[in-house]
């Protein structure tokens, strides 16, 4: 989709900058903070995306959102760019795109531990510092709770599943029952 190409010349464009001048991290941040804003406040994406609002207030606005978030003035001047060539309506892919040549960059990789029940700070500090070490990643974790999976856990990052929930383990079993 155009959008896609749109966001990714961006937000390699904006990484290359932002390495440029080692702010990668605060960028990073920045975005984040506006694309979240951008995706959980209505109002603000109608205001921003809208042809009712000109293109000078829409800067007015993001002045007034670095002021209070202390963004950098490359996002400011970033997004002041995007209003003017009418693309603010990608700043979520953008920001998207930009997270992940960031963290490809960085040597980040996403992880989901999904548990029967929650898992104690210390159990999953554990499991992701093994996982840091056997993938040789640096690792942001999230967790998600599925009691139907019984016990154990599974682990999923960017392609690979480790799984070793007592679900799988007792259909595996049921399976080699039935073969006899």
């Amino acid at each position: 989709m155009i959008k896609y190409k749109i966001a990714a010349k961006y937000a390699k464009a904006l990484l290359e900058t932002a390495k440029e001048i080692n702010i990668a991290d605060q960028i990073y941040n920045d975005l984040e903070t506006i694309a979240d804003v951008f995706k959980n406040s209505q109002d603000f994406k109608i205001i921003m995306v809208g042809a009712l609002i000109g293109k000078s207030e829409k800067k007015g606005i993001i002045a007034i959102l670095a002021e209070k978030y202390k963004f950098n003035r490359i996002v400011v001047n970033f997004l002041n760019m995007l209003i003017d060539r009418s693309k603010i309506k990608f700043l979520p892919v953008i920001f998207d795109k930009y997270s992940s040549l960031y963290k490809e960059d960085k040597g980040i990789i996403s992880a989901t531990i999904i548990s029967a029940v929650k898992l104690d700070q210390t159990i999953l500090s554990n499991i992701k510092s093994k996982l840091s070490l056997k993938l040789n990643k640096q690792l942001e974790l999230s967790e998600k709770v599925n009691p139907e999976i019984l016990g154990g856990v599974i682990i999923k990052t960017e392609g690979v599943t480790f799984n070793s929930s007592l679900r799988m383990k007792l259909n595996n079993l049921k399976e080699n029952i039935l073969k006899g």
